[in-house]
C-alpha cells in the first residue's frame, strides 16, 4: 500500500473523543479497521464480525495484547519517532508501518497530520526496557543467521559473518559473536573458522577450510530471507525421512548441500537401502528444488545465481532504467548485449521496437505457472532471494528481467509491463491491457484516437497494424476497421453510444488516480459478490450499466429477485453504487466521471439545472443529491 492509500484510509478528519485506544479506533472508517483486521492475519474469522463494535473490541483486545511483541520488531528510527510522541514532542515524518500496526493514529490539524499514542499502550510503552527486548530480538536474529550461514557454506569464516552483520542493522562485536558461537557449541576451526559438521567424512569440512584459505569467501542470508530458506531446506529434509537410519540419513543431507547433484543421488542410490521406487519418489522430489540450493562447492551459491550471473555478465544495462519498462531497458543496453538478447529471439540489426514486440509477444505466450515470480512482484512484492518465487536464468535470457550494478552492487530491474495481476481483476497494467482499459471505460473509441492517445500520453509509438494485429485483448471487437468497442456492437446499438457521447472531444488520460479509484470499486464490488453463485453476471451488469449510465436500482432488483440474490448483497451493491456513481468513469463522458465532467463545463451546473449525466432529471434530484 502506497503512502498516500495509507493517510487516505487512516488518517482522520476529526481528532477522536479522548485518548484511550477505543475511542481511537471508534474514530476510524471501517476500511481502515477492516485493513487492521487483515493486517493481524486474522482471515478465518473475519465474517465474525456484525458490526463496527465487534471490529473495535476484537482490534482493541489483539493490540494490547501483542504490543509487548511487535513492538520489538519497529525499526530503530520508527522507536525513535515513537519516543518523541510518547513524550509530547511532534514529528514531521510519516509513521506508515507504526499507524498499520495500531500503536499511532493520525488525524488533520489544520491540514497537518498530528499523531495519538493510545493511552494503554503508553502505559505499557513506559514499563517495557525497549532496549533489552530489542538486544535479546537482535541476539535472537544473529543466530538464526548463523544457523543458515552453516546450511549454505559449511564452514565460516568469524570476520565474515561479523563483516556481514555490522553492514546490516544487526551490529555486533566480535567478543558477542566468540560467545554465540561456543554457547551454540559450535566447533572451532585454527581459531577463525566456525562448523558444527562432526559426521564421519569430516573430509568435505576440511575440503571447504582449504577452499576458504584460498578464496576466504561466505555466502549469507539476511534474518527473513533465512527464515525461508530454512523452510525451504526443511522440505527437503523431511523428504529423506524415508530413511530411517539416522547417521545415513544426516551423512545424505549435508552431501545434498555440499556437493554435485550426481553425486548426492549416486550415494542415495548405495547407501539409503531403499527399494527403487521410493528412492526414485525421493529424486523427483528433490531433483526440480536443487538448482536452488545453495551449495558449499559454489561458495553458498545456488546453480541458478551461478547462471544467472554468467547470463548478466552478457547481457546487462549500462545504468539504471529511467522509467523501469522494457523500452527504456533496451535503450540502455550496449551494442553486444542488445545483440545477444536478439540473437535469442532469431533476429539480426532489429531495431529497439522491433525486438520489444517480440520480448511482449513472447512473454504473453508463456505458461501461467512460469510466471508467478511475475505475479507475486505485481502483487506486494518479493526479495529477490525468495525460493518459492525464484527467478529462473531464462527471464534474463528473454529479456524479463535486467540487471545493472547500483553502487557496485548487481540490482534487478522487472520492468512494469511484466507486472502481473490476478486474473480476474481489472488491473493488469501492462502496456498490452492498457489498451483494454481505455475500451472498457470509453465502450466504443476511434481507433485513430485511441493511438493518437497512446502515442503522445504513453509513449508507446506502436502502428495501426501493430495494435489490431498485436495488442488487443480477445475481449475487444474491431467494428467497421474504424472502432474498437468493449462488446461487438450492431449499428442501432453504435448509433446510441455515439449519440450519447455527443460532441465530447476530450478523452480521459488512465493515470495511477484514475486506475485506483476504478480498482478500489471493482475490489470492493467483488468482494460483496464473492459468495454469490452469480458472482460473474452481478460484477458486470453493475459495472457496465454503471459506465452506461443506465443503472436503475427497481431493475437491478428485479434482476436479483428473478437469480435469488439475498436482499443483503443487493444492499451491499446498491450502497457501492450510491458511493462511486459520481466517480466511476462513464462512456458518455469518454471516460470522465460526472464529478469531472461537471468541473470541464466552463458554466457552473445550478442545482436547478439539467444534470450532466444525460437522465433528463434536474442536477438536485440526480447526480447532485
Amino acid at each position: 500500500m502506497s503512502e498516500e492509500e495509507v493517510k487516505e484510509i487512516y488518517i482522520a478528519n476529526t481528532k477522536p473523543k479522548d485518548n484511550n485506544l477505543k475511542s481511537c479506533l471508534e474514530n476510524l472508517s471501517e476500511e481502515a479497521l477492516d485493513d487492521l483486521i487483515i493486517y493481524t492475519n486474522n482471515l478465518d474469522g473475519y465474517d465474525n464480525f456484525d458490526n463496527k463494535n465487534d471490529k473495535v473490541e476484537f482490534l482493541k483486545k489483539y493490540i494490547i495484547n501483542n504490543f509487548s511483541d511487535e513492538i520489538c520488531t519497529i525499526s530503530d528510527e520508527e522507536l525513535k519517532e515513537l519516543d518523541k510522541i510518547a513524550k509530547n514532542k511532534k514529528t514531521n515524518k510519516f509513521c506508515e508501518n507504526l499507524i498499520e500496526l495500531g500503536f499511532l493514529f493520525g488525524y488533520y490539524n489544520n491540514q497537518k497530520i498530528e499523531y495519538i499514542f493510545p493511552n494503554e499502550l503508553l502505559e505499557k510503552y513506559l514499563t517495557l526496557d525497549i532496549e533489552k527486548i530489542r538486544y535479546r530480538n537482535k541476539i535472537e536474529k544473529i543466530k538464526v543467521i548463523i544457523d543458515t550461514s552453516l546450511l549454505i557454506n559449511g564452514v565460516v569464516l568469524v570476520d565474515n559473518l561479523i563483516n556481514f552483520l555490522n553492514k546490516s542493522d544487526l551490529k555486533v562485536s566480535k567478543k558477542e559473536i566468540d560467545k554465540l558461537i561456543i554457547d551454540k557449541g559450535l566447533t572451532i576451526i585454527n581459531k577463525k573458522y566456525y562448523t558444527e559438521y562432526t559426521f564421519e567424512n569430516m573430509h568435505i569440512v576440511d575440503e571447504k577450510v582449504e577452499s576458504l584459505n584460498s578464496n576466504p569467501e561466505n555466502t549469507f542470508l539476511n534474518y527473513e530471507d533465512s527464515i525461508i530458506y530454512i523452510k525451504f531446506l526443511l522440505s527437503m529434509y523431511h523428504k529423506l525421512e524415508l530413511i530411517k537410519n539416522k547417521k545415513i540419513l544426516n551423512e545424505l543431507f549435508y552431501l545434498l548441500i555440499s556437493k554435485p547433484f550426481e553425486e548426492f543421488k549416486k550415494a542415495l542410490n548405495e547407501k539409503s537401502k531403499l527399494k527403487k521406487k521410493t528412492i526414485d519418489d525421493i529424486i523427483s522430489f528433490i531433483e526440480p528444488n536443487y538448482e536452488n540450493i545453495k551449495t558449499w562447492y559454489l561458495n553458498g551459491h545456488s546453480l541458478n545465481e551461478v547462471k544467472i550471473n554468467e547470463i548478466c555478465k552478457n547481457i546487462y544495462l549500462d545504468k539504471e532504467p529511467k522509467n523501469k519498462t522494457v523500452m527504456d531497458c533496451l535503450n540502455c543496453l550496449n551494442k553486444d548485449s542488445f545483440a545477444k538478447l536478439a540473437k535469442y529471439y532469431n533476429l539480426s540489426n532489429p531495431s529497439v521496437k522491433e525486438l520489444y514486440n517480440h520480448i511482449i509477444k513472447n512473454f504473453s505466450n508463456e505458461k501461467e505457472e512460469d510466471l508467478l515470480f511475475f505475479d507475486i512482484i505485481a502483487n506486494g512484492g518479493v526479495e529477490i532471494f525468495n525460493l518459492e518465487f525464484k527467478m529462473k536464468p531464462s527471464y534474463f535470457e528473454k529479456g524479463y528481467i535486467y540487471a545493472y550494478k547500483e553502487n557496485g552492487e548487481i540490482t534487478y530491474n522487472v520492468p512494469k509491463e511484466f507486472y502481473i495481476y490476478e486474473e480476474d481483476n481489472l488491473t493488469y497494467l501492462d502496456y498490452l491491457n492498457l489498451i483494454f482499459y481505455y475500451v472498457l471505460v470509453n465502450g466504443l473509441i476511434e481507433i485513430d484516437k485511441l493511438l493518437e492517445i497512446l502515442n503522445k500520453y504513453h509513449d508507446l509509438n506502436i502502428t495501426k497494424e501493430e495494435l489490431l494485429n498485436e495488442f488487443l485483448d480477445e475481449n475487444i471487437s474491431i467494428i467497421n476497421d474504424k472502432y474498437l468497442g468493449i462488446f461487438d456492437f450492431k449499428e442501432i446499438e453504435m448509433s446510441l453510444i455515439k449519440r450519447m457521447k455527443n460532441d465530447n472531444k476530450n478523452y480521459k488520460i488512465i493515470d495511477d488516480n484514475f486506475k485506483h479509484v476504478f480498482e478500489e470499486f471493482f475490489g470492493k464490488l467483488q468482494q460483496v459478490v464473492a459468495n454469490e453463485k452469480e458472482s460473474g453476471m452481478l460484477t458486470t451488469v453493475t459495472i457496465f450499466s454503471m459506465c452506461m449510465n443506465m443503472y436503475d436500482e427497481f431493475t437491478f432488483e428485479s434482476m436479483c429477485k428473478e437469480y435469488n440474490v439475498p436482499k443483503v448483497t443487493v444492499k451491499k451493491i446498491e450502497q457501492l453504487v450510491k458511493e462511486y456513481k459520481n466517480i466511476i468513469p462513464m462512456w458518455i463522458y469518454n471516460g470522465y466521471s460526472i464529478n469531472e465532467y461537471s468541473k470541464i463545463k466552463k458554466d457552473k451546473i445550478g442545482r436547478n439545472d439539467l444534470c450532466p449525466c444525460g437522465s433528463g432529471k434536474k442536477y438536485k434530484k440526480c447526480c447532485g443529491k
